[in-house]
């Protein structure tokens, strides 16, 4: 939401005073390969899901010149 806890705490602080919805919108809810094991534990085609493990490396030379790699740009990066 923002790279301090005085920088979340004024987000909060001006949702509150203009009486609107605070809200962090986590967009790999709907990424097909988390829809698609979302799906899977729900009707257990391969029986109950114990454990999953995940693992994600974009690479340094995809995200040298990205957004997210830069703290101004991405509230402090992923």
């Amino acid at each position: 939401m923002a790279r301090t806890a005085e920088e979340c705490q004024s987000i909060i602080d001006a949702c509150e005073e203009n009486d609107v919805m605070l809200a962090v919108h986590y967009r790999l809810h709907f990424e097909p390969n988390h829809a698609a094991l979302i799906k899977a534990c729900k009707e257990e085609p391969y029986g109950v899901v114990k454990s999953v493990h995940g693992a994600a490396n974009a690479g340094k030379a995809i995200h040298e010149k990205a957004w997210l790699s830069d703290p101004e740009l991405s509230g402090g990066g992923c």
